[in-house]
């Protein structure tokens, strides 16, 4: 079971040009194989939200919503596995000086061992630090 981290599924849906070893190992991927997060689905989301409300004063928020819809279509190409009381025990079970680390990296490495799954990440060092937690670079 593979695991997209929000970066790894931003950088994804940006541009298959600029990583093509991404790009080409996420299409080769066993579609039952490959999820995302509802932590994910949250960050893109809020990402997509917080470019309207930027946009807003220049009047240039069609942009913005194009985004929003765009990546509310892509998503819904993943299955999205859910942050449950299970990954919420987990994820406070994790030391606190990790969870300040970066508290959306943790939960996803919660929802992770949940399922036994493989989480998909450029950012290392910080999963590195997360008590049994497997994951893999596919972009670097």
């Amino acid at each position: 079971m593979i695991l997209l981290d929000t970066d790894t599924l931003s950088l994804f849906l940006r541009s298959s040009r600029q990583y093509p070893e991404l790009f080409r190992r996420i299409r080769e991927a066993p579609l039952d194989d490959l999820y995302i997060s509802a932590i994910t689905v949250g960050e893109i989301m809020e990402g997509g939200l917080a470019l309207i409300r930027k946009l807003q004063p220049k009047d240039q928020e069609a942009a913005g919503y194009k985004l929003l819809i765009d990546h509310f279509e892509a998503l819904k190409s993943f299955a999205i596995l859910p942050y449950d009381t299970e990954a919420e025990a987990i994820f406070h079970g994790f030391p606190k000086n990790i969870r300040r680390q970066g508290r959306q990296d943790c939960q996803i490495a919660a929802i992770a061992l949940t399922h036994e799954a493989t989480v998909i990440t450029r950012n290392e060092r910080h999963f590195a630090q997360i008590p049994s937690v497997v994951f893999e670079n596919w972009v670097d």
